[in-house]
């Protein structure tokens, strides 16, 4: 049986640095900033089943969010990106603007990550991204990254230009 006991989250505050203070939890005596427990909440987050487990494993890793890497962040983003359950999920998505909020120490790190988070929540249509979904995640995206619609759109260009030389004439069968 696992009992999380969490002692102090400050989750929105009026100094945005407390809201990324290092929290004070406990499993069972042991450290939740062990890399052992953040991989396993993390693994389970990213494999959400459903808008319900989404919620629940998004609640169990806000205590966690100020003591994750970069490459944990890294871990997140794609598992968020890639994993309707979550991006559709209100509870996770604002875990992820948390983890983008307490992330900016290694925000020349994660830059690439986040960059292609904005294009994925995007259309691109006539040589222009036109933003999906996001619930503000994108603005804050932008404001971080000014370049970030210049980088997601070469991005999107990219994917259209491989496509289409994919679909050429070249029979496949």
């Amino acid at each position: 049986m696992l009992i999380v006991y969490v002692r102090f989250c400050p989750i929105r505050t009026a100094n945005p640095d407390a809201s990324c203070a290092v929290v004070q939890t406990n499993l069972h005596g042991r450290d939740l900033g062990d890399a052992g427990y953040i991989d396993e909440g993390l693994t389970r987050f990213v494999e959400a089943e459903s808008y319900e487990h989404a919620k629940k494993l998004s609640t169990l890793l806000l205590p966690l969010i100020s003591v994750l890497t970069s490459e944990h962040i890294k871990m997140a983003i794609e598992g968020f990106k890639q994993n309707s359950q979550l991006y559709n999920s209100f509870k996770a998505m604002d875990v992820i603007k948390e983890i983008f909020r307490c992330s900016e120490h290694s925000s020349t790190e994660i830059k690439e990550a986040w960059v292609k988070l904005y294009e994925s929540f995007c259309m691109f249509s006539n040589g222009k991204l036109i933003p999906l979904r996001g619930n503000g995640l994108l603005t804050l995206i932008e404001q971080r990254y000014p370049d970030v619609v210049t980088l997601a759109t070469e991005i999107a260009e990219q994917k259209y230009k491989d496509l289409n030389d994919f679909s050429g004439d070249e029979e496949y069968f």
